[in-house]
């Protein structure tokens, strides 16, 4: 028959190993969504160029079609 023998070492030796990957997991997934939300930030940021230049597009041509109206 076999027994375990739980001593102070077994566990160090089981619980170190646990905490550093979860710290090592935790860093990832932090890393990761960091990414993402630059990501996600660069993109909204890249929208609004492109919408400000259609709306400087459209009422430049709104601001043409007042002019040519008065005429």
């Amino acid at each position: 028959m076999v027994t375990l023998v739980i001593d102070e070492w077994t566990i160090v030796s089981i619980i170190f190993p646990l905490l550093i990957i979860a710290l090592l997991w935790m860093g990832v997934t932090y890393y990761d969504m960091k990414l993402e939300r630059d990501m996600y930030y660069r993109r909204m940021k890249g929208y609004e160029v492109e919408y400000n230049q259609y709306l400087h597009k459209w009422m430049k041509t709104l601001k043409e079609y007042k002019e040519l109206e008065k005429k």
